[in-house]
């Protein structure tokens, strides 16, 4: 969130019509619409990820991109995909190394040297879904992350029955 102005204006000097998520909620601001057609959308709040993932078709790991030249070590990938979600992210799943090949052998995840790269698999992954394996029974720490991550997250909505299923 403390850095969703810098990501607005850039999104904006590429040409996209973009917007922050907290000025589209009714009665936040006089001078935006928010009828308007977007681009893009830059959210600007915490505790939001679920709801995001749940509206996506596929999630972007960003953190995962070396954002500044950084290694930020990835984000968790079990988020996304015990909401049915295919995960793209970039080299640096470090901290959730195991569990993203295991994912990525399933064919629930897809690695990228580069953000160039990632954004391809986006867009190939909205153009055609891919059709993942089962998910993996999963060992080790990756199974004491998942158990702890599924005992807090609610089961997607409706379609919960026919969602995938982390094997504990």
């Amino acid at each position: 969130p403390q850095r969703a102005a810098q990501l607005l204006a850039q999104v904006r000097a590429a040409g996209a019509a973009a917007q922050l998520w907290s000025q589209l909620a009714p009665d936040t601001d006089p001078e935006v619409d928010p009828g308007v057609d977007l681009d893009g959308v830059v959210v600007d709040g915490l505790g939001l990820m679920g709801t995001w993932i749940a509206a996506a078709t596929v999630v972007l790991m960003g953190g995962s991109l070396r954002v500044g030249g950084r290694d930020l070590g990835g984000h968790n990938p079990l988020e996304p995909v015990r909401g049915g979600r295919p995960v793209v992210c970039g080299p640096d799943m470090a901290n959730f190394e195991e569990v993203s090949a295991q994912l990525e052998r399933g064919g629930w995840l897809r690695r990228c040297a580069t953000a160039d790269d990632a954004w391809e698999a986006v867009a190939m992954w909205l153009r055609q879904p891919p059709e993942p394996a089962a998910l993996p029974p999963l060992q080790g720490p990756s199974a004491r992350i998942a158990r702890a991550v599924l005992e807090r997250l609610p089961l997607p909505g409706p379609s919960a029955a026919s969602g995938p299923r982390i094997p504990r």
